[in-house]
């Protein structure tokens, strides 16, 4: 069946963190390529702002068939489920705010929607005839480049004998129109408001003494060189059971300023992954029946186990979020 289906760092990130379209171009914000750091910083910014549940609302999704869910399932995304339950049969999108250079694959469709650069990718264009003879249902990944570097990114799961990615298309003239509005957080009745919500993973950086190119920065995670160590921070919403480091048999770490952290050690590469869990689930009411609810938590990676555990010193001083 063929389907799309990381201590000192940690503890101060914890207590920081606690068709095609007509001719005329658009003009504005996000139409607009940013040409130093400080125009790149805000686009990051604004995006970070955006809901991404706003960008399409239940009466759109209606419009696909009965909605049956819809998950502010991480930070920055959103997934909605629609038409019958029953396996395949329905009509399932998922979509994410991205602030980077989306690649495409190589039998995508360009097109321009309302003036803005869209890439469409099926899987009956990317698979052999044997391949596709195999699924259980279509697919599309459906991508809209701003000049600004934002991107709107969306995936599309149909039942066999339809067309994903003609859905796709019309979606995203939905969303991209949606977007220019930049509807704040909280605008869709289905968004989540966490410590995460709308944070930056790099905030922590003056702290540690470190700066990273804003033309390198992410929406949710945040790469750079301490003490010799790459360091990869991540912000997001795991499900409970799926943390690494959370079996029954590991050893968890000493917890940070009341925070549960996990740890894991991947044998093979040698990296050292420490996760603490920083809030309440964010869906109680409908976890996942093995893997439990989706709780918020702050990652961090890195190869030098020392540099990640030693200076656990720190405040909360972040008066925007609460710890």
């Amino acid at each position: 069946m063929i389907r799309r289906s990381a201590w000192a760092v940690l503890s101060l990130l914890v207590l920081t963190a606690c068709g095609d379209g007509g001719s005329t171009q658009p003009t504005g914000f996000w139409f607009t390529a940013p040409q130093n750091d400080e125009q790149r910083l805000e686009v990051l910014h604004r995006a970070r702002g955006i809901d991404p549940c706003a960008l399409l609302s239940r009466a759109e999704l209606g419009k696909l068939g009965a909605v049956r869910s819809v998950q502010n399932d991480q930070p920055d995304s959103c997934k909605a489920e629609t038409g019958p339950a029953e396996s395949y049969k329905g009509i399932d999108v998922s979509w994410a705010v991205v602030v980077a250079t989306v690649q495409k694959g190589a039998k995508s469709i360009d097109k321009t929607i309302d003036g803005t650069r869209v890439s469409l990718a099926g899987n009956r264009e990317n698979l052999s005839a044997e391949q596709f003879g195999q699924l259980v249902e279509r697919s599309c990944t459906a991508t809209a480049q701003f000049p600004s570097g934002a991107a709107l990114m969306m995936f599309i799961d149909t039942p066999l004998g339809t067309e994903p990615c003609d859905l796709g298309e019309q979606l995203l003239h939905t969303a991209i129109a949606e977007w220019v509005k930049e509807p704040p957080r909280g605008t869709s009745p289905d968004s989540v408001h966490t410590v995460l919500t709308a944070a930056d993973p790099c905030d922590v950086l003056p702290k540690l003494g470190v700066t990273v190119n804003p033309a390198d920065r992410r929406m949710r995670t945040c790469d750079f060189t301490y003490r010799g160590d790459e360091i990869s921070i991540a912000y997001g919403y795991e499900k409970q059971k799926s943390i690494l480091g959370s079996r029954p048999d590991d050893q968890p770490a000493d917890p940070i300023d009341g925070h549960v952290v996990y740890r894991d050690t991947d044998s093979t590469n040698d990296f050292h992954f420490y996760t603490a869990v920083v809030g309440q689930a964010i869906n109680p009411s409908t976890p996942d029946p093995a893997l439990g609810a989706s709780v918020p938590t702050v990652s961090v990676t890195g190869k030098n186990d020392k540099v990640l555990t030693v200076d656990s010193s720190g405040g909360c001083n972040t008066p925007d979020l609460e710890c």
